[in-house]
């Protein structure tokens, strides 16, 4: 499979709380490493990171170097249907990053977009929002799952 992993996924690599949240999230990696899937990442993502705090930085760097997801670019179509899942309220304008990914992940062909964030994303009102969009748009459906579905799929 094709799977697009957000910011939050690497995170929890690194994460305490909540609990078995980074066990699940070893377990995703190896599941994918067996299924033999292919990981993505983007320049959103990259950016993410770098705007994280030194010590993070580095170990979230050395995590993304370890498991060498392909780098995908944002570009202005996924601009632009990042604006279009903001005017459709599937994120709220000030999670403009989420709305990015998703675009990002939809044009790229990914089969899922695997993220620990349930608030913007991992939820059954978002999935069907961004749905209505793509669909509208002629743009493929995507997953939208954590990496917990991913491991018990």
């Amino acid at each position: 499979m094709k799977l697009y992993l957000d910011t939050s996924v690497l995170g929890a690599m690194f994460d305490t709380d909540p609990a078995g949240r980074k066990e699940m999230t070893q377990l995703f990696f190896q599941t994918v490493r067996a299924h033999k899937d292919t990981l993505y990442v983007s320049d959103l993502v990259l950016e993410e990171i770098d705007r994280a705090p030194n010590q993070v930085r580095f170990r979230l760097m050395t995590l993304v170097r370890r498991i060498q997801p392909h780098v995908l670019s944002e570009s202005h179509e996924s601009l632009s249907l990042a604006q279009e899942y903001i005017a459709a309220h599937v994120v709220p304008a000030s999670s403009r990053d989420d709305a990015r990914h998703i675009a990002i992940a939809t044009l790229a062909g990914s089969e899922a977009l695997v993220s620990w964030n349930f608030r913007h994303l991992v939820n059954l009102r978002r999935k069907r929002l961004v749905h209505s969009v793509n669909i509208r748009l002629g743009h493929p459906l995507i997953e939208i799952v954590s990496p917990e579905e991913v491991v018990y799929e």
